[in-house]
């Protein structure tokens, strides 16, 4: 498991469903390409990691989920802007236990941990993932509606999966 430091913060871009322990719940979808502003060509996307960010003050926790596509090296130096913005998602049941230093999932009556903490850190507490909660992607053609006509694109749904 990675060690990650997270950060104390309140922003919400998404949020997800209902959400129960033991099974695997659609949080967000995002497009499964990109195109690097120095290409005219789209590069697929996929997961490169997810960690959880806590506000002590709050007992509040997020998920957040990055992403890559190919040679994005060499598109960063030519200034690409950045890539595939991330995911963060409040998902309902989860938050942070400051007495336990614990990220915790609750849901239909049984609690996962998520994530420990590993004490302060200079972006506030680092945790550590323990395997309990993770996050899968799956690609899929979607149909988006614009209020007049229907476009066909390629979407990566993300999963929050708890045990």
């Amino acid at each position: 498991m990675k060690t990650t430091t997270l950060t104390v913060a309140a922003l919400v871009v998404m949020s997800a469903g209902t959400v129960m322990a033991g099974t695997k719940v659609k949080v967000a979808t995002v497009p499964a390409e990109y195109t690097p502003v120095t290409s005219a060509f789209a590069q697929p996307v996929s997961l490169a990691k997810y960690y959880f960010e806590v506000n002590a003050e709050t007992h509040r926790a997020r998920l957040v989920v990055e992403y890559r596509y190919p040679n994005e090296g060499f598109y960063l130096i030519d200034g690409d802007g950045g890539g595939p913005q991330p995911s963060l998602i409040q998902v309902p049941g989860l938050s942070y236990d400051s007495r336990a230093s614990q990220v915790v999932y609750d849901a239909g009556g049984k609690r996962t941990v998520c994530a420990v903490g590993l004490g302060e850190g200079r972006k506030g507490v680092k945790m550590k993932n323990t395997g309990d909660c993770t996050v899968t992607t799956m690609a899929k053609a979607e149909a988006v509606d614009d209020g007049w006509a229907l476009h066909h694109i390629k979407a990566l749904e993300v999963w929050f999966n708890a045990d």
